[in-house]
């Protein structure tokens, strides 16, 4: 049965429903990443700074956009799963929004739909910053395209704005400025448009130049400082992970294209470049170049540079497959219209499959809700804060504390405040560290502090044999007194 067209504006609240009905397995799995951006975003203020006292190696925007959140609704565990189901929401509305622009057949616009849902399949809440920055990035193809069809040029504008927010987000983003080169490309015998392209790609620049000059005072951090934590430690990360071999890492994905073919995105992906490159008449290579390259077919690139992106990131981390996966389905979402008469013919059966990897990455908030009796309740035996709940206790009788490889739940539930970076492991965790001059600064406050302080060290640091000089020093300044077995307290003992 084909969807109704009165039926569509209740997609929309389906969408929202989604969101957070995905976002609920968060109170029983309190996601280590997730956990750091909101706890840093919750203790953010004139003493605890991003890049000084609070380590990151993430751009400013997402933790500004938590903060927010959390200053209107308060802080906790209702409103860290409140907050996670907001930016779930952003990303599914942001597609739907999208969609709606290029497809009026409601039924594929419902195939769209699910398959935006598809997308959240086997992720954990660690991929909840991505999602927030590809919303941006999405809406930054968006007015790109609209610019070169509509030939307006306030949605250049817009679009250099959306960029620098994505860029600031993550900065892996600002491979995509190259997306500006086949807009130009598209103009270039029309001096007149050319220049108003011009003046609306500088009005847009000194805009973000001065949303970046903003944040930059607001939050107290220079440029040099976003340059150590959001470039050199990416590239430091990535020398780091070496593969022995790389190549090898860059196209050995078993994890991503096990997604990509459940989710239904790389099967359609197929089809729709079949029906590009071999419409009607057979292709030589130059040809099918030419197609591929053809500076009016903007999806075409926004698929190639992701693809490029998410080849570099080499990586098969579930989170890392949203680069992938955000640039095929705004592709397939741009040239739907070539298989429309395949979906319809078929559609039955592909609402029937959608729906069931749908209700498939529902599993995990499915289970949560059954075996917990208070959703909300941190400690209770289904939650995997539970494990560390003693040290949590001990915490919350103190203004501010020391805790080597912490995790961000630890500081949100005691309700106290870091004494130095959440994200500290790069500094402990590796005998090749990072060092910053803030996390070594907090490193020598720990370690000349009084005889008798008390302060917690992750034991999956000290099961490590090939460990850092910098934990060796506070090991040999301290000795331990109890432990939980996830955290082991230490008083300095000189």
């Amino acid at each position: 049965m084909m969807y109704s067209k009165n039926n569509i504006f209740f997609l929309p609240i389906f969408i929202i429903f989604f969101a957070f009905s995905w976002s609920i397995f968060l109170l029983s799995e309190w996601g280590t990443d997730y956990g750091g951006y909101y706890a840093t975003a919750r203790f953010l203020d004139e003493d605890y700074r991003l890049y000084k006292e609070a380590f990151d190696h993430k751009g400013p925007i997402y933790y500004i956009f938590l903060k927010y959140i959390g200053n209107l609704i308060g802080w906790g565990s209702k409103q860290a799963f409140l907050s996670l189901g907001i930016t779930v929401s952003i990303y599914l509305l942001t597609i739907f929004y999208i969609a709606k622009n290029y497809i009026k057949n409601n039924s594929i616009l419902l195939i769209i739909t699910g398959l935006s849902f598809a997308t959240l399949l086997q992720q954990s809440s660690n991929i909840s910053i991505s999602l927030f920055q590809f919303s941006l990035l999405l809406m930054f193809f968006f007015s790109v395209n609209q610019s070169q069809k509509k030939g307006k040029e306030r949605y250049i504008l817009i679009s250099v704005i959306l960029l620098c927010l994505s860029i600031l987000t993550r900065i892996d983003s600002i491979i995509y400025i190259i997306l500006f080169f086949p807009l130009i490309i598209q103009n270039w015998d029309n001096k007149n448009n050319l220049k108003k392209i011009g003046i609306a790609l500088i009005s847009g620049s000194i805009f973000s130049l001065l949303i970046v000059y903003t944040i930059f005072i607001c939050m107290d951090f220079s440029f040099n400082d976003f340059y150590i934590h959001n470039i050199k430690f990416n590239e430091w990360y990535k020398l780091t992970q070496s593969s022995k071999y790389p190549m090898l890492a860059m196209f050995y994905r078993p994890e991503h294209l096990k997604l990509m073919i459940l989710n239904g995105l790389l099967p359609l992906l197929v089809f729709i470049l079949n029906q590009i490159i071999y419409k009607k008449e057979k292709n030589n290579i130059k040809d099918i170049i030419a197609k591929i390259m053809n500076p009016n077919n903007f999806s075409i690139f926004v698929l190639i540079i992701s693809i490029v992106g998410w080849l570099y990131i080499a990586s098969d981390k579930d989170y890392h497959i949203v680069m992938l996966t955000t640039g095929v389905i705004y592709f397939i979402i741009n040239n739907i219209h070539l298989v429309e008469k395949m979906l319809l013919k078929n559609y039955s059966f592909l609402i029937i499959y959608i729906a069931i990897i749908c209700l498939y990455s529902l599993k995990p908030s499915i289970e949560t809700i059954i075996k917990k009796d208070n959703l909300f309740d941190p400690f209770d035996k289904y939650s995997d804060t539970k494990q560390y709940e003693k040290t949590i206790r001990d915490m919350a009788d103190k203004s501010s504390v020391y805790i080597i490889g912490g995790r961000g739940w630890t500081y949100l539930f005691s309700n106290t405040k870091p004494k130095a970076a959440i994200n500290d492991w790069w500094l402990y965790y590796r005998k090749e560290t990072f060092t910053t001059e803030y996390l070594l600064k907090n490193h020598y406050l720990l370690i000349n502090n009084r005889n008798g302080y008390e302060f917690w060290i992750d034991n999956h640091l000290l099961d490590k044999n090939n460990t850092s000089k910098f934990l060796k020093e506070i090991i040999n300044t301290s000795v331990p007194i109890s432990s939980d077995g996830y955290f082991t307290k230490f008083i300095i003992q000189k």
